[in-house]
């Protein structure tokens, strides 16, 4: 009986060996700042543009919304006498004598006097509000055009309504001024406007003339005669 012959093949066991992973380098610090910028500028970059698309949505939100229209004064919008007492209180306010004679107003707590033609006073705006009319409309008195600042003025001649009595007004200042530069009708507008508002400034007028001549101011002696016919006066 024949033997079997056993055959042991053997297999050599290959061993794939892994390749050697070198580790990286260390950056130098020239390298890390360099990186550290780049990322620097990408963020800014960034941040510029979203600012600048922000700036966009703004303006066309602007532009599609539209600005309501100012409203309009109202003729009951004016200040009132309250308001003019509030907004002035403990304000200085010079009242000018612009009579030819003396003028005496008994106030709230004192007494105000004027002697003389451009005498000044101090008043409070309660006196000036509660003053008789013809104290401011006759006038025997104005508020004062160099102490007083313009705003005031103008607020106290629109609540007290002494807009006509101001026209005329100015008439008597130029003549206080420089008669010679007044004319005869700038006098009889003046003296008209004043017969609307119910009083009678001819006499003042009178007296200012006659001041006017006495001191040589006035020498035009057409003129005087003129005025004599106007006012019905005859001057010395």
């Amino acid at each position: 009986m024949a033997e079997e012959t056993k055959t042991t093949t053997t297999t050599k066991k290959r061993t794939t060996s892994k390749p050697k992973v070198e580790e990286p380098k260390p950056q130098s610090i020239e390298e890390q700042m360099a990186q550290m910028m780049a990322m620097m500028m990408a963020q800014q970059q960034q941040i510029m543009e979203l600012m600048a698309k922000t700036q966009q949505q703004n303006e066309s939100v602007e532009e599609v919304v539209e600005k309501p229209e100012p409203k309009r004064k109202r003729h009951d919008d004016k200040m009132t006498k309250q308001e003019l007492r509030r907004k002035y209180k403990g304000v200085d306010i010079y009242l000018t004598n612009i009579t030819q004679g003396i003028v005496n107003y008994q106030g709230k707590n004192m007494m105000y006097h004027w002697e003389n033609t451009g005498d000044v006073e101090v008043v409070t705006i309660d006196d000036i509000v509660n003053m008789p009319k013809k104290y401011l409309n006759a006038p025997w008195l104005v508020i004062d055009g160099y102490e007083n600042g313009q705003e005031i003025i103008d607020d106290i001649v629109e609540v007290l309504k002494l807009e006509p009595v101001y026209e005329y007004i100015d008439t008597i200042h130029d003549i206080h001024e420089d008669i010679n530069n007044v004319t005869l009708e700038d006098i009889e507008r003046a003296i008209n406007l004043a017969r609307k508002r119910g009083y009678d400034i001819t006499l003042d007028l009178v007296v200012l003339i006659q001041r006017k001549i006495d001191s040589k101011e006035l020498t035009n002696f057409h003129m005087i005669g003129e005025l004599q016919k106007l006012l019905g006066r005859k001057f010395l």
